[in-house]
């Protein structure tokens, strides 16, 4: 009766990833797992199936976010925002991945046709903006330790020194 059950919640799960309701499928995808690991032996039938299951949803789920994110990207890049059209680039590629290039083709495709344009054409300049962007705020961070130990030690800030950041 158990491993009726079991078989029934697999076929649900497989169900909402039909249904492309990857909340619904994760959420059984996950209660599953520990049940299906502790399984005796004799029901490897069973594990097979929960192990395509597994594998079905973790890259229609990956296929999901990569085309999110792509859109994303696509939309920065046409209102011009290209350090934010690079972040979503970037965590395409790694979710990209997990993706095998024969199956998901047409990802792929667009993934490189975003990303060869951005590359070739800002990614050198974004990734300048972001050292001075993080040197500046380093620095920033850096003189407010100071004044904030200066203030700690009961110490007179003096108004030239706050003044001149140099």
């Amino acid at each position: 009766l158990h491993f009726v059950e079991l078989e029934g919640r697999v076929q649900e799960a497989w169900a909402f990833l039909e249904k492309k309701s990857y909340l619904d499928a994760q959420k059984a995808v996950e209660a599953l797992r520990k049940e299906v690991a502790s399984l005796p032996a004799g029901r490897e039938a069973l594990k097979a199936e929960f192990e395509n299951l597994e594998r079905s949803f973790t890259r229609a789920s990956a296929r999901h976010e990569v085309d999110y994110l792509l859109t994303l990207a696509d939309q920065h890049f046409q209102a011009q925002r290209f350090p934010d059209a690079g972040a979503a680039l970037d965590s395409a590629r790694a979710r990209l991945d997990s993706l095998p290039k024969d199956a998901y083709a047409d990802v792929h495709v667009r993934f490189h046709a975003l990303g060869d344009v951005y590359d070739a054409q800002h990614r050198a300049f974004v990734d300048l903006l972001n050292t001075v962007r993080k040197s500046f705020v380093e620095k920033i961070q850096e003189r407010y330790k100071e004044f904030h130990d200066l203030y700690g030690a009961k110490k007179t800030l003096e108004p030239a020194k706050i003044a001149h950041w140099n």
